[in-house]
């Protein structure tokens, strides 16, 4: 006999959405392979609701899929990465190898304002990291920072390309979620059906899998189950630990 983990709210809710869709479509096949609606009995209707709720969340997925970000938009946001990169690494040396010299305060004020902005800038939000770059750039363009950035010979052309590949990234983003309301789904309310479904039917296969009547006939199910919800573990604390090592790596930087 084979006792069914239950995937608690916090392992669902650190899935990413196309992750959380491939999961579900996996215990979907899971099911159907032992039986489907036959096998679950008196309990099928919880196994038509986990798939209507799955086929909802898929459609919505396909509207973002289809409206992901473009090749163009895509681009622009390498551009303005490496440009970003290259101010700060820029500011970075000049501010390492001023020592105690006379330019060193000058180069330290260049210094805090990119350190005011680096923790933040690493942010998921595309909309937040264009403000942030647009703050940045605002910093860097008032007195007395602008005049230091001359006065230390920085590359200011780095900066410009940064504020202009930001504002054109900006443009187009707008422009796509703009696509986007257009076929809006409320993903949020799809993925909270989806998750509360699937736990229901998961509740019932686990205690199907230990009642008198059904010993035996779900141990294949709740073993495949079992290992699916065991690889997406290892996924998801192998994707803490890097991103835990990146912070550490960063914050020494």
């Amino acid at each position: 006999m084979s006792l069914l983990k239950l995937a608690p709210h916090s392992f669902v809710k650190n899935l990413r959405l196309e992750e959380f869709f491939t999961f579900c479509s996996q215990v979907e096949k899971f099911i159907e392979a032992a039986g489907g609606n036959t096998a679950l009995g008196v309990n099928a209707s919880l196994n038509t609701a986990f798939r209507k709720a799955l086929a909802a969340y898929d459609t919505a997925l396909e509207h973002i899929r289809a409206s992901a970000v473009t090749p163009e938009l895509r681009a622009v946001d390498k551009r303005r990465d490496e440009n970003y990169t290259a101010w700060r690494e820029q500011v970075r040396s000049v501010f390492k190898f001023t020592g105690s010299s006379s330019w060193h305060d000058k180069a330290a004020a260049c210094q805090a304002v990119v350190d005011n902005y680096y923790r933040a800038h690493r942010s998921p939000d595309y909309n937040e990291e264009t403000g942030i770059i647009r703050n940045l750039y605002f910093d860097f363009s008032q007195a007395p920072v602008s005049n230091y950035v001359t006065e230390l010979k920085l590359n200011r052309d780095i900066l410009e390309k940064l504020h202009a590949d930001n504002e054109e990234f900006d443009r187009l983003y707008l422009e796509r979620t703009a696509a986007l309301a257009a076929g809006q789904h409320d993903l949020g309310a799809l993925r909270a059906t989806l998750s509360a479904t699937l736990n229901d039917l998961l509740t019932v296969v686990a205690a199907l899998a230990v009642s008198a009547e059904y010993r035996g006939k779900y141990d294949t199910l709740t073993r495949d189950i079992n290992e699916l919800i065991a690889q997406y573990r290892v996924l998801l604390d192998r994707r803490y630990a890097a991103n835990k090592r990146r912070d550490e790596a960063e914050t020494q930087a």
